[in-house]
């Protein structure tokens, strides 16, 4: 979570201070709206921040605080082996249920074929013909699948090591997405990390390494979608990626104050039973990137929660927005701490690790309210461990 506040949404705020937006490919934002915009950003951050702070030692206090005793290394227990194995094979069913579906390889397809990749991407999120969130979860388990991986590596195989991480690079790397391949080799480093009881030279040594890797690796990933792209200009794509591009869409949001209450729609839990709601960030991007676009032609737009609180329920709901985030976000976490330490049997120690770290990386401020509204995330979530949990006592028969 503090890698997503401070590096992706204070880095893009200071950049566009600094820089400012004529540096930039902007389409509604004045220097007027500009200032405006980072003063409510940095406010509101700073309540979400004080939110989850207050809600983590009053209400959820007991899951979410680390005591003296959560500081032991215990890393090696059979419960977390089981539940790689049952988080592995649900991930290869919905794989599978995927390919069906009409999911395709899109990174694999692009590289073997020359297809254009965000021609499969888009593919990817608009033909699969079966249940919308098949990605999703995929998404959700191949980023619990790595950091598991990487936690209990001290007492696997190497085998069956590098066999797991091969699916979950595969699942990552399967809608086409950059980021979610760079994600699994981090929460992979950060799950080894909790083992490491060496020198902290060690520990800097193996994020650096880790640094590289990642650099290399997204640079492999984005000369697929973009051959063409010199090393050069693949420098300022990164740096407009992790600075403006995480954050611009709140920017163009308060410029150009898009509103349709019909936006909350999409925060009711199992509202998706009865249709497909419009998506605020797809429309931003519809009237950005993608105003000469077909709405199959184009993605979504990053942007911050704020903005489309502004579009539901104006300035009333992005000062209140913060509060039921963070609340949101504090109950995603401590269900899920519950959860693995009742159900999946893991020390709370290793419970609050892997929740903390699974959660910050699944749960993103960087688009629109993504469910934390009205608790439409927390039913998600749920059902990811209710099913996960079938594939787990199911892994435990004995034939």
């Amino acid at each position: 979570m503090l890698r997503e506040l401070f590096l992706l949404i204070v880095l893009g705020v200071l950049i566009f201070e600094a820089i400012g937006y004529e540096s930039f490919v902007t389409f509604y934002i004045t220097k007027e709206s500009l200032e405006e915009t980072s003063i409510v950003i940095l406010v509101c951050l700073g309540l979400l921040i004080a939110t989850i702070a207050f809600m983590s030692k009053t209400i959820f206090r007991r899951k979410l605080m680390w005591s003296r005793s959560d500081r032991q290394h215990t890393s090696t227990s059979d419960a977390g082996r089981s539940l790689i194995f049952a988080s592995t094979l649900m991930l290869l069913f919905l794989i599978v249920a995927g390919h069906a579906a009409g999911m395709k390889p899109a990174f694999l397809q692009s590289i073997s074929s020359g297809t254009d990749l965000m021609q499969l991407r888009l593919a990817n999120k608009n033909e699969i013909t079966g249940p919308p969130h098949i990605l999703a979860y995929i998404r959700y388990l191949f980023q619990l699948t790595a950091l598991l991986v990487g936690l209990y590596s001290v007492s696997m195989s190497r085998a069956r090591v590098l066999l797991t991480m091969a699916i979950v690079v595969y699942a990552a790397a399967l809608p086409g997405d950059k980021a979610p391949i760079i994600q699994v080799l981090v929460l992979y480093f950060l799950g080894r990390l909790r083992n490491i009881r060496s020198s902290p030279y060690l520990i800097i040594q193996r994020a650096l390494m880790l640094g590289a890797l990642s650099f290399f690796a997204i640079y492999f990933v984005t000369l697929v979608q973009y051959p063409e792209m010199q090393f050069s200009e693949f420098i300022r794509f990164v740096f407009e990626r992790l600075g403006i591009g995480q954050i611009q869409g709140v920017y163009e949001q308060f410029s150009v104050k898009l509103q349709d209450p019909a936006y909350v729609l999409s925060e009711i839990p199992l509202s998706g039973l009865f249709g497909e709601s419009r998506a605020f960030s797809k429309d931003l991007m519809g009237i950005t990137y993608g105003f000469y676009l077909d709405s199959t032609e184009f993605g979504v737009m990053n942007s911050f929660f704020i903005g489309e609180a502004f579009a539901i329920g104006g300035w009333v709901l992005v000062w209140l927005s913060p509060v039921f985030v963070g609340f949101n976000f504090c109950v995603i976490v401590y269900m899920t701490v519950r959860v693995l330490n009742e159900k999946f049997k893991l020390p709370v120690a290793e419970a609050k690790y892997v929740a903390a770290l699974f959660i910050s990386a699944s749960v993103t401020f960087t688009g629109d309210l993504g469910g934390l509204l009205f608790g439409k995330r927390v039913l998600v979530v749920a059902i990811l461990f209710f099913a996960l949990y079938i594939f787990y006592k199911a892994g435990k028969i004995k034939f």
